[in-house]
């Protein structure tokens, strides 16, 4: 579960995030949904670390990140996965690398099992044919399917089908995503800054 209490964030002396309260939990895709200008991205950023709360308690499984060193926050972000509306892939690698890479730095896993993990996961959103392929050579929606697999983080060890097997099929490597198909909440934010424009809905956060 993650609950944000009492979160203040403020630009040049211009409040953002004011006194915000939420509590995410844990098995349901949750929701922030606001106008443009409301703050959502800066609280997914300042959920993550990307920006300092002034104020406030971020709470991971009741730990506090707002107050751990760079060590223990590091930690917490191996758990942590955004998808940016972009992609946000490496132009320069191949679809295969852009899924290895967070293989290679937060695991211990050979080169040929980083192979292993990534083309597993990439056949399983169909994209079996664009391994060798660069971001530039494939569609939107497969950026979006390439950036969610990068995301996904190894924590088992042994084959991938071993893995899956013990997650108990497409359910539990969805969990171990951090998305469970249970019903959604969704948690509104007022408008604190910026003109109204029609109301956008924010990056999934998971818990």
């Amino acid at each position: 579960m993650i609950e944000v209490k009492n979160i203040y964030k403020s630009f040049n002396g211009k409040a953002v995030l004011k006194d915000i309260n939420i509590v995410f939990e844990r098995g349901k895709t949750n929701l922030i949904i606001g106008e443009s200008g409301s703050g959502k991205t800066v609280l997914m950023k300042t959920m993550v670390g990307l920006f300092n709360a002034d104020s406030g308690e971020i709470n991971y499984e009741g730990k506090n990140f707002i107050a751990m060193d760079f060590d223990h926050r590091k930690e917490i972000r191996k758990e942590i996965g955004m998808l940016f509306q972009g992609g946000a892939l490496f132009d320069s690698l191949t679809v295969e690398e852009n899924v290895m890479f967070p293989l290679g730095m937060f695991t211990n896993m050979s080169v040929a099992e980083q192979r292993e993990r990534a083309d597993f996961c990439l056949n399983r959103v169909n994209l079996k044919t664009a391994h060798k392929l660069y971001p530039a050579e494939i569609s939107g929606g497969m950026k979006k399917r390439v950036a969610g697999r990068a995301g996904e983080k190894e924590r088992k060890q042994g084959s991938p089908e071993a893995r899956e097997r013990k997650a108990g099929g497409a359910k539990g490597s969805e969990r171990a995503w951090g998305a469970a198909r249970s019903p959604r909440s969704a948690t509104p934010l007022p408008k604190q800054h910026g003109k109204s424009k029609e109301p956008r809905r924010a990056v999934r956060t998971w818990a």
